[in-house]
């Protein structure tokens, strides 16, 4: 039978099984209750108005400290509240997994003028690939409920349970938006992030320098790339450098036509001669050049893993005059990188 969630106050045991696995994380919109009323009486006139409380406080936003947790891991979630002035609210939280509510928890909080964000931990019973809808309402000091708003989380042993795939591509040196776009990304739930164009060529990813300057001519810096994977790992999210198996710009591929594929005409393959497509072959000088790239990159940055992209496979292929009768399969034979 599981155990009571720790910390909560009136947590619920369950009959055995009731926890199913693999709930699907739900994501819950803000939801305002509408104005209670209150009478009011006096010798001339029965007067019914909204309760001024309900005008001047609600819920502006609701959010995971992270985009998953791992088993064990304290779970919480951020409320920001909006209030006209100060005053004093009580929160009541709740947890549920599937149609069961596991675990509940009241406090009260004091609410300054204007934005007020709260951090309220919890926690989550240890099992794995799991999803909970996170609850929470506002009311007041009598227990009257002023407003609520609904998040969830997700409980997983890797990402790989149950991706949910973001990107960036901006790395500019001192970006001053990186920790915020990284929690951006987190807010929507995003737990692997691939970091589009962030190498200095398709063919050497390292870059020579800090700032340095990409094919495609914009200034980016290394120190950003690396701020913005240490912002997602903060955040929960494993991080994916993109590099593209076959990609090479012509500054490489022309000097070195043994590494190219070419068409029945003898005319290199290209992505209008702004990448050329090259041999991943085993036995071709290529191959071991680009997998020896990929794994620098993934140590030195490091990323989590690497996104490769194929760009496309031609029906017939042709190292410079020989036909290659057997089809092109980037996926299958490469090693792991380390």
């Amino acid at each position: 039978m599981p155990a009571p969630l720790k910390g909560d106050r009136d947590a619920r045991r369950l009959p055995r099984g009731a926890l199913l696995q693999g709930a699907v994380l739900g994501v819950y919109g803000l939801r305002r209750l509408p104005a209670r009323v209150r009478a009011r009486f006096n010798s001339k006139e029965l007067q019914v108005t909204p309760d001024p409380v309900e005008q001047r406080i609600a819920i502006e936003d609701l959010w995971p400290t992270r985009a998953g947790y791992r088993p064990g891991e304290a779970a919480a979630v951020t409320v920001s509240i909006r209030s006209e002035a100060a005053g004093h609210v009580q929160i009541d939280r709740r947890v549920r997994f599937l149609a069961q509510e596991i675990g509940a928890h009241r406090l009260a909080a004091v609410l300054a003028p204007r934005i007020t964000e709260i951090q309220i931990p919890f926690a989550l019973p240890r099992e794995s690939f799991r999803g909970y809808g996170i609850d929470l309402s506002l009311l007041g000091l009598h227990g009257e409920p002023i407003a609520q708003a609904g998040t969830a989380v997700d409980v997983l042993d890797s990402w790989t349970q149950a991706p949910r795939y973001g990107f960036l591509s901006d790395f500019g040196p001192g970006d001053p938006f990186a920790a915020a776009n990284v929690q951006a990304l987190s807010r929507y739930h995003i737990n692997v992030v691939q970091f589009y164009d962030w190498m200095w060529r398709h063919y050497v990813l390292m870059p020579p320098t800090d700032d340095f300057t990409d094919g495609m001519g914009r200034t980016l810096s290394l120190t950003t790339v690396r701020k913005k994977v240490a912002a997602c790992r903060a955040e929960g999210m494993a991080t994916m450098g993109y590099a593209a198996v076959y990609g090479a710009e012509p500054e490489y591929a022309l000097d070195h036509p043994e590494e190219m594929l070419f068409d029945r005409a003898g005319k290199p393959y290209s992505i209008e001669e702004l990448f050329y497509i090259m041999n991943i072959h085993r036995g071709n000088p290529w191959r071991p050049k680009i997998l020896a790239e990929m794994a620098r990159a993934v140590r030195e940055v490091p990323f989590d893993g690497l996104h490769l992209d194929t760009i496309r496979l031609p029906q017939e292929r042709c190292l410079r005059a020989r036909t290659i009768s057997h089809s092109l399969q980037p996926g299958r034979g490469l090693p792991a990188v380390h």
